[in-house]
């Protein structure tokens, strides 16, 4: 019989579990920066009200494909909705949550029950725990370290990736969706990616999001697979913490390590304390409580074989890592000189060169804690 555990999960800083879908601030949504809210439009309503007055079709589509098509676009679509179609965005929306997002960006959505409240889907958190076990079977296994040594000697090795691509697929950690969330708990917040050596931030985005210290719960069912013994839910949060923990230790070194360069000392600061304090409470949770990253904003080495291999290099300049990222394909920019894309330098020191941060709170973003509910 399966033994099943109710699970608490708290996010520690703001989660965004991509749809893949985004909407558009010249139809789908209007911001009020003054006071830091963002109104979801009534389609349905918007619909019926152009039925009622047909000329305006062909203003509305205008007005909307212009701004899709330019981001200078005069069209105003508050300014439409109150003027034209006298609907007032503030008091006939089909959802309102506070804004910490500012301008004119289409909003990435998160998963949402009916598209009103969030929740975090258990295919999320099952994926991230695979990849936990993944690297606990490359890092602590015979086999897996074997895999390991072959990668780094032929990164595109066929028979260390079907090896890897099996081992994945035997894991199946039975994990449920978390318990709906309030529509309160949600935030649309600015992200964008820090340059770690130039300073600058770039490529904003405005996301959907869960709030820090949000609160909800799920269902963990220890499951046998392939010839691995049942996972307790204590050998879960040892797989996790001890992933979680590396990760996070690499993302503390390359702070330290570019400390004093061209990156604000607020940003640095922020950063460097932030990762020190998620690296102090992994230490200390306890054999039921685990610490995790998914969703937008996870990096490079909570999503992939490459933290395991990092570690693995043990040369003084990361060499067989270093062509491993440039065999699979980092380290390249398109040069208009040639008109091809050429390497440049890639230090695996300060690899991935870029991080996605919440722009308000100098903070990554995606952090949770998993706790046994006793």
């Amino acid at each position: 019989m399966k033994q099943k555990h109710k699970i608490q999960l708290t996010t520690l800083t703001p989660v965004c579990i991509g749809t893949g879908s985004k909407l558009s601030p010249y139809a789908d949504y209007v911001i009020d920066e003054q006071h830091k809210k963002i109104y979801y439009v009534n389609q349905e309503l918007v619909k019926s009200r152009l039925e009622e007055n047909m000329k305006l079709i062909d203003e509305y589509v205008a007005g909307v494909t212009s701004g899709m098509d330019n981001n200078r676009s005069l069209f105003r679509l508050e300014n439409f909705l109150k003027n034209r179609l006298k609907i007032d965005i503030r008091k006939e929306h089909r959802l309102q949550m506070d804004c910490e997002a500012k301008g004119s960006k289409e909003l990435y959505t998160i998963v949402k029950n009916g598209g009103l409240q969030p929740y975090i889907p258990g295919s999320s958190l099952k994926g991230a725990i695979k990849t936990a076990l993944l690297y606990d079977w490359l890092t602590n296994n015979a086999e897996g370290k074997k895999i390991i040594e072959e990668l780094l000697r032929s990164p595109k090795g066929e028979k260390g990736n079907k090896a890897i691509e099996k081992m994945l697929n035997q894991f199946n950690p039975g994990l449920s969706d978390t318990s709906l969330i309030e529509v309160n708990q949600m935030r649309c917040i600015d992200t964008k990616r820090l340059h770690i050596k130039k300073g600058n931030m770039v490529i904003p985005q405005a996301w959907e999001s869960i709030v820090k210290n949000t609160l909800s719960t799920l269902t963990y069912s220890e499951r046998q697979y392939e010839q691995f013994k049942p996972l307790t839910w204590a050998e879960c949060c040892r797989v996790i913490n001890q992933y979680s923990k590396a990760g996070n230790q690499c993302e503390w070194d390359i702070l330290s390590d570019i400390a004093g360069d061209k990156m604000r000392d607020d940003i640095y600061d922020k950063l460097y304390d932030f990762h020190e304090a998620m690296n102090n409470d992994i230490n200390e949770a306890d054999e039921h409580t685990a610490f995790l990253k998914l969703g937008s904003g996870k990096g490079y080495y909570l999503n992939s074989v490459g933290l395991a291999m990092f570690n693995a290099d043990k040369s003084e300049n990361k060499t067989a890592f270093l062509r491993f990222l440039k065999q699979v394909g980092f380290g390249k920019v398109f040069k208009k000189e040639t008109r091809r894309m050429e390497d440049y330098d890639l230090d695996p020191y300060d690899f991935p060169i870029t991080r996605v941060i919440d722009v308000n709170k100098l903070q990554p973003i995606g952090w949770i804690k998993l706790k046994l509910e006793k």
